[in-house]
């Protein structure tokens, strides 16, 4: 019986060492992904403010563009009231 025992002693190690190879295997696996997973989080971060800062700039943009063409078209409205007070006043 003593046999059994001792033999089953020795797989048990066997296997711990196996279980303790690949656990260590799993822990460094693990460690790679998370290091993977951690770059792209901050490589996301940095698109993303890149966008935001892109579409902040084209906001910008658009608004001065805006008021550009709504000065001009004040002007432009101005000048077409004066034309047509002018001619209606000096027929």
């Amino acid at each position: 019986m003593e046999s059994a025992i001792a033999g089953r002693r020795r797989t048990a190690t066997r296997h711990s060492a196996e279980d303790q190879a690949l656990d260590q295997i799993a822990k460094e696996a693990e460690a790679r992904l998370a290091a993977r997973r951690q770059a792209r989080a901050e490589a996301r971060e940095i698109r993303m403010r890149e966008l935001e800062r892109q579409q902040k700039e084209a906001e910008e943009n658009a608004d001065r563009v805006y008021d550009m063409c709504a000065g001009s078209f004040k002007e432009i409205n101005r000048i077409l009231s004066f034309m047509l007070y002018t001619s209606i006043c000096f027929q």
